[in-house]
This record gives C-alpha cells, sequence and structure tokens, in this order.
C-alpha cells in the first residue's frame, strides 16, 4: 500500500500500494464483520504484493488492486488510476528496493474500511541514472465483493536532513 507507489509514481513525477481477490478464512465472515486482526493481516499483505508489484512492473496488479475512481494526491497534483498503472507499468525505470516504516492501520466500517499511515523509501534507476524517493503517505482501502481495494492516496515526500 501500499501503498505506496513507489518509486514508479514519485519518480516518474520527479523525472517529468485485497490481497488481490484472497478471501479471509476468518469465521466471522459468515457475520459480514471480521476480526480487526484478520483485516491488519490482509491490509499488510495487500502492501506486501503493493511492493511486489513494483519490482514486477505488475501493471494487472494495479489494475485491480486500484479502484476505478482511485485518487493518488502529491505536491505534484492529482494522478488516476489509469495514468498509475501506465507509470507503475514503465519498466525503463528499474526499483532496486522498497521498504515500508512506521506503518500503522487503523479499521473502520465493520473491517471494510482500512486507512494505512506510514512511511516509504524506494531506490532505483534509469539508465545510470540513480533515484530515490522517502516519502509519508495515507491511503484508505475498502472492501469490495470480498476483495481489498485502494481508492485514494496522499503522498508527501520527506525532506532529508543536510550534512
Amino acid at each position: 500500500m501500499r501503498h505506496r507507489y513507489i518509486l514508479v509514481f514519485p519518480l516518474a513525477v520527479a523525472c517529468s500500494r485485497s490481497p488481490s481477490g484472497r478471501v479471509s478464512s476468518d469465521t466471522s465472515v459468515s457475520t459480514g464483520v471480521l476480526s480487526e486482526e484478520t483485516v491488519r493481516t490482509e491490509l499488510t499483505h495487500a502492501e506486501d504484493e503493493w511492493e511486489d508489484a513494483l519490482k514486477a512492473h505488475d501493471a494487472a496488479f494495479f489494475e485491480r488492486t486500484m479502484s476505478d475512481d482511485f485518487v493518488g494526491t502529491t505536491v505534484e497534483g492529482i494522478s488516476d488510476k489509469t495514468s498509475l498503472v501506465r507509470v507503475n507499468a514503465d519498466t525503463s525505470v528499474t526499483v532496486d528496493s522498497v521498504g515500508r516504516s512506521d506503518e500503522k492501520i487503523r479499521i473502520y466500517g465493520n473491517g471494510t474500511v482500512g486507512v494505512i499511515t506510514g512511511r516509504f523509501a524506494e531506490r532505483g534507476h534509469i539508465g545510470s541514472r540513480h533515484l530515490g524517493v522517502e516519502f509519508r503517505y495515507t491511503e484508505v482501502w475498502v472492501k469490495r465483493n470480498g476483495r481489498w481495494q485502494v481508492v485514494a492516496g496522499h503522498y508527501t515526500p520527506v525532506e532529508q536532513a543536510k550534512k
């Protein structure tokens, strides 16, 4: 998540995150209410898959995981699902490493809405040019038809301390 975009997303901006359909085994599903532990596990898994999809430029993952009405906000402006799927599919950017930290997951709506905040770092390169981003993020995930989708994200660059 997540969420999450993303060397490719922030670096692309600078140069110019369900777990995919997985059904929970939690028995509370039959009551329509998931335990917070189950929801946190599912959302953590979705964020892990997001990182893997970044490295693999897996456009199909982003296509199914981002809601059609997704809105991503950065200091550069607003982006939609179509543009972010395209950017994340761009293989001219090689993602070398990604990592999340300081992640917090809050659950709402009887386990159908998750708000994830954290810090994300990504390193990579375009040809011989090395790139890196680090930012704070907030993502809103909604469980629809048994799978998690990210509906909104806000990504703010972290200023690096001057040495």
